[in-house]
């Protein structure tokens, strides 16, 4: 059977988020849960997100770009953000995608999580300025530098390994 590993630069970012008590993180894993769009759209009908985050390497960019067409299709009013490592080598590009409103790039945990809270309050100026996002606005694009290399592991959350079922990942112990 096929193997799968769970989605490491998400659990990362979703534990950027834990300690923020108005916002709730839900993964889904279409790979290992064997879900197909239309499964998507019925997790996202059910959960309602403001913003949906996606991992992309270049060669899930087609489904990754499919997802934001999904989630969008949803609501319009839903937003998408799309980091990891295709973004890392092509920001500008992927966020020229008409299904993408924002990239992190770079090491994504603190821009994703200040990401989060320009989002929550309003702060379209702040969102310009985050170091490690790309944004759009009134069809112009705002990339900024990635942010500094986190030097000190330890100073981040664990990954939030809660949110998913690990029994549906291979283990290499």
């Amino acid at each position: 059977g096929r193997e799968f590993r769970a989605t490491l630069g998400l659990l990362c970012v979703a534990g950027m988020l834990k300690d923020m008590k108005d916002v709730e993180c839900k993964l889904v894993d279409c790979s290992a849960s064997g879900n197909n769009y239309e499964k998507l759209r019925s997790e996202i009908e059910e959960f309602r997100p403001d913003l949906v985050a996606l991992s992309a390497l270049t060669f899930t960019l087609l489904d990754v770009l499919k997802s934001c067409q999904v989630s969008k299709e949803v609501d319009p009013e839903i937003l998408t953000c799309v980091g990891g490592v295709h973004v890392n080598l092509y920001p500008k590009e992927t966020l020229n995608f008409d299904e993408v409103d924002f990239i992190v790039h770079g090491e994504g945990e603190k821009a994703f999580k200040e990401l989060v809270l320009a989002l929550k309050s309003g702060d379209e100026e702040q969102i310009k300025s985050i170091q490690g996002v790309g944004s759009k606005h009134e069809k112009e694009v705002f990339l900024n530098p990635p942010g500094e290399i986190v030097k000190e592991m330890d100073s981040l959350p664990f990954p939030a390994y809660e949110l998913l079922d690990l029994n549906k990942y291979s283990h290499v112990l």
